[in-house]
């Protein structure tokens, strides 16, 4: 059963609170990536950790985004099998 979901684009260490000084979410979100960290999507409060697709998550880091998932069995906070969607601003 997939799951759709909409909310940011960070990484799992971080979540919504981005410790790297002087970066902007995004920044700080592909330098946590690139230390070991998997891509997530954060909604309210909520963290999903996010697997595949890490080009066009790369591309989304710190942006609103709707992404339809299969949940990965575990704990409930994975989703895989994505699709990707930007959220349109307004």
């Amino acid at each position: 059963m997939s799951k759709t979901l909409t909310g940011t684009v960070s990484d799992a260490m971080c979540g919504a609170h981005h410790m790297e000084k002087g970066k902007s979410a995004a920044e700080c979100t592909r330098d946590c990536v690139k230390k070991g960290t998997k891509y997530a999507l954060v909604v309210g409060k909520k963290v999903y950790t996010l697997d595949g697709h890490e080009a066009e998550l790369d591309k989304l880091a710190g942006e609103r985004a709707t992404v339809k998932g299969q949940p990965d069995g575990g704990d409930g906070d994975g989703l895989s099998r994505l699709l990707l969607r930007r959220r349109q601003r307004k």
